[in-house]
């Protein structure tokens, strides 16, 4: 029982802690999901919730707020199967298999985030958190990322979207992603 306390005491510590930092994590809506809310008046306990406001407010923007978007197409030489291996082990996509192995994992496919269908031979649709090293910024980039990987010929196509607060201007987080993508499906 101490040890539950102790378990249950630490996990309230840390989500406490974890927005203080500046280290959200936000769903795909825009919602905060490390953020805390007093469940009666509804008012932020471990955030400042006009921040995430500001940052809504800047969503589409061309790299001035903290929250970015974009979506682009991409074709790869590698049959559709190779570029799903690739972009798996480049990126960490978490099959439905894996993430069903452990509690936290189901846990985990009930987010809005997390996605993974496959028709192997012709068609892949994945999501998940990612995170991406940007030249200049000392932490590496979390956000959200989806892609769909379609047969075409000997190829494939590869449509990617993503979403970030990680505060990196637009076209430089742009660049370092298409720069990873190009070289994961090279």
């Amino acid at each position: 029982m101490k040890i539950l306390k102790i378990a249950g005491t630490l996990f309230l510590m840390g989500g406490l802690t974890a927005c203080t930092t500046g280290n959200h994590i936000y769903g795909p809506n825009g919602a905060c999901l490390t953020c805390i809310n007093n469940p009666v008046t509804g008012e932020a306990l471990n955030y400042d919730s006009s921040e995430n406001e500001k940052s809504s407010a800047n969503s589409g923007s061309t790299g001035t707020g903290k929250y970015i978007s974009d979506e682009f197409v991409m074709k790869s030489d590698l049959d559709v199967d190779s570029a799903y291996a690739a972009m798996r082990s480049s990126f960490g996509f978490r099959s439905e298999q894996e993430m069903s192995s452990s509690y936290s994992g189901k846990w985990g496919m009930q987010s809005k985030a997390w996605r993974h269908e496959a028709v192997p031979g012709s068609f892949y649709n994945l999501s998940d958190y990612a995170r991406l090293s940007v030249s200049g910024h000392p932490k590496p980039a979390s956000f959200i990322l989806s892609v769909k990987i379609a047969k075409s010929g000997s190829g494939s196509i590869v449509s990617v979207g993503y979403e970030s607060h990680s505060g990196i201007d637009k076209s430089t987080f742009d660049s370092a992603l298409k720069r990873r993508l190009e070289r994961t499906l090279m």
